[in-house]
């Protein structure tokens, strides 16, 4: 595990990184049907998703946004009410370094 990215931040995202964390998901819509997405969400529907979740988590290494990681409600049912839907996206320059690991540990705490 020599790759780990060790010194990274973890925080709650905020609007101004809706940017960078749409630039990391881009490439899943566009190559992958696991989003069930059919077009990259704009930078203002990102924004509004970090607004809606529950917690949105972004981690920081080098100065940039290197991953994400979000929890949101499954369902508006009551019978839904401890139920999370979880996804983390770690931008591919990042990949294997432990960051996904740290940001799902954190959202999970």
């Amino acid at each position: 595990m020599g790759n780990e990215v060790r010194t990274g931040l973890i925080r709650p995202a905020a609007p101004v990184d809706a940017s960078a964390m749409r630039e990391i998901y881009r490439p899943h819509v566009e190559s992958s049907p696991a989003t069930f997405e059919t077009e990259v969400p704009s930078e203002s529907d990102f924004r509004n998703r970090i607004e809606k979740a529950v917690s949105w988590l972004v981690y920081e290494a080098d100065g940039r946004i290197a991953g994400y990681a979000y929890a949101s409600k499954h369902r508006e049912r009551p019978a839904y009410q401890w139920s999370l839907e979880s996804s983390v996206y770690v931008h591919r320059e990042f990949h294997r370094r432990g960051i996904a690991r740290e940001l799902y540990r954190r959202l999970f705490d």
